[in-house]
């Protein structure tokens, strides 16, 4: 089974980050067990743009949340994350989970993890 993140960055001042960012998907039948969103020469995670990775997991029936986190690493590492929309290839199912928070410790709450909840389809 794949799925088909699309993580937003939002386009405000210092939105984007350097660190490494991470994912679990969570659904009905289990978790992807945290994965690393990485693309070799992309500047990932920069203002006002959009990311996008495969991955492979087990069908985890209906998404229940997600969790998305990053290391902290590297200059400016704060990052302000607009949603993550995640599309099982094989059902064509998009599943939205907004965030609009700072994953910064000098900003917001200073969390650098999330657990996001879908939007009610």
């Amino acid at each position: 089974m794949q799925y088909l993140l699309e993580i937003y960055t939002a386009d405000v001042a210092h939105a984007g980050t350097d660190a490494n960012v991470f994912i679990t998907l969570y659904g009905a039948n289990g978790d992807t067990g945290q994965r690393p969103l990485t693309k070799k020469f992309v500047n990932l995670f920069e203002r006002g743009r959009m990311d996008d990775f495969k991955i492979e997991a087990l069908d985890l029936g209906q998404l229940t949340r997600l969790r998305i986190e990053h290391d902290n690493k590297g200059f400016g590492a704060g990052w302000m994350l607009e949603k993550v929309d995640v599309t099982n290839l094989g059902s064509q199912e998009k599943v939205s989970f907004p965030c609009t928070q700072w994953l910064d410790k000098k900003k917001g709450d200073g969390k650098i993890c999330r657990d996001l909840l879908p939007l009610p389809s």
